[in-house]
């Protein structure tokens, strides 16, 4: 007797469950992210593809050794970033804060090296993300 209450209410349970979730708001859709986390998303994008560029170039060089780990760093802090970004996380804002910091100090190093094109592009990418970040 208990075993088919149990199917019983399992059974109605499990008929009222579609109909609970069908009430429920679709979530919203990529394309409606806020404005500030669409300006993190756009400026640590370019800043990742920058930095991918820019990190065999700077490690060529024993004198560039400093720019490669700033290069790199800024590049996995703003590909973070962006993940952070597209999915709209409430402490994108304060994360982006972080890597702000990161990418200013990964301008100034590439900024020591201004003749190597891959690193004044890197460091123009990096004055973006430090610009969108600061606006954020």
């Amino acid at each position: 007797m208990r075993r088919r209450n149990f199917v019983a209410g399992l059974g109605a349970a499990a008929m009222a469950a579609p109909a609970a979730a069908a009430k429920e708001p679709p979530a919203p859709a990529r394309s409606e992210r806020k404005p500030a986390y669409a300006a993190l998303f756009a400026a640590s994008g370019a800043c990742v593809a920058a930095g991918n560029a820019a990190l065999p170039r700077a490690l060529a060089g024993k004198e560039t050794a400093g720019v490669a780990r700033a290069v790199s760093e800024a590049t996995a802090a703003c590909a973070a970033l962006a993940g952070v970004a597209a999915s709209g996380a409430p402490f994108a804002l304060a994360f982006a804060r972080t890597v702000g910091d990161l990418c200013r100090l990964c301008k100034s190093e590439c900024d020591r090296f201004a003749a190597i094109t891959e690193l004044s592009v890197m460091s123009a990418a990096c004055q973006a993300c430090v610009d969108a970040c600061l606006k954020a």
